[in-house]
């Protein structure tokens, strides 16, 4: 689906402005893959030195227009931080200018398609194995959770599975393509037919089966032990990384969530 130029030609007038450097359709629209519940996304380029406002939207005849403003000095300070990087990086690289004034905007985009990950390599594993050690305190309100009631299940659950899920993704370098892709991009990096993703699997309630059959949900408490099976997954993965210390805390997990296998439960 694509967009009218003159939808996009009205969006431009809107939004520039003197502290405008350049803007660009990003997003699903911009990659060819919009569908009917796709909004416009817009990349506002401003000036280095302007006041940038938040994240904001505006409708253009019913049409839903996200409008993200940066300056090119943030979206590179983005692509140098490996958590950031695995988001903004791919997302740069889609981008199609709509206007770009001083060249600056094409610079920042040329700068998305030539990034590699390797210069970030040693950084993304510094925030992986202080990030594991980190979700500790998470992994243990799980297991506090699954005393109480479904709803700090929930919860709790839901929070480590997304914490995990970004530890992997970063250690790897997984290049986020889109939200919709996300857990099928980790998933593939590390195996689709691995025990992480099997965990991971059964904790994001995505699929499960037994004897073949497919199972459409999963009680809470089997996908919350999931989360603690992940966590120990996680380490496993990135064991190689982590200090003797780092390991030793994170060993307290694997400790109290046992042998127990989620299906069983």
């Amino acid at each position: 689906m694509d967009l009218p130029k003159k939808l996009l030609a009205r969006i431009v007038k809107k939004l520039d402005s003197p502290n405008i450097r350049g803007i660009a359709l990003g997003g699903r629209y911009a990659r060819g893959e919009a569908g009917i519940f796709s909004d416009v996304d817009i990349l506002l380029l401003m000036r280095d030195d302007a006041e940038v406002p938040g994240k904001g939207f505006l409708l253009d005849k019913g049409k839903l227009v996200s409008v993200s403003p940066k300056t090119g000095a943030s979206i590179r300070e983005q692509m140098g931080r490996p958590e950031k990087a695995i988001w903004v990086v791919p997302g740069a690289r889609s981008c199609k200018v709509l206007l770009d004034k001083d060249g600056g905007l094409g610079e920042v985009i040329e700068e998305a398609r030539t990034f590699r990950w390797e210069k970030l390599q040693s950084r993304a594993d510094q925030y992986a194995a202080e990030d594991l050690v980190l979700a500790v305190e998470s992994a243990f309100k799980v297991l506090s959770a699954m005393q109480r009631d479904e709803a700090a299940v929930s919860y709790a659950g839901a929070k480590l599975l997304s914490w995990l899920t970004s530890i992997v993704a970063v250690q790897r370098g997984v290049l986020i393509e889109t939200d919709h892709t996300y857990y099928d991009q980790v998933q593939q990096s590390v195996g689709v037919d691995s025990v992480w993703t099997s965990y991971h699997k059964i904790a994001a309630g995505i699929s499960a089966s037994d004897n073949g059959i497919e199972i459409p949900s999963l009680p809470l408490p089997v996908r919350a032990l999931a989360t603690l099976h992940l966590y120990r997954e996680t380490m496993l993965l990135i064991e190689h990384i982590m200090s003797a210390e780092q390991l030793e805390i994170a060993m307290q997990v694997v400790r109290y969530t046992g042998t127990s296998d989620p299906s069983t439960l």
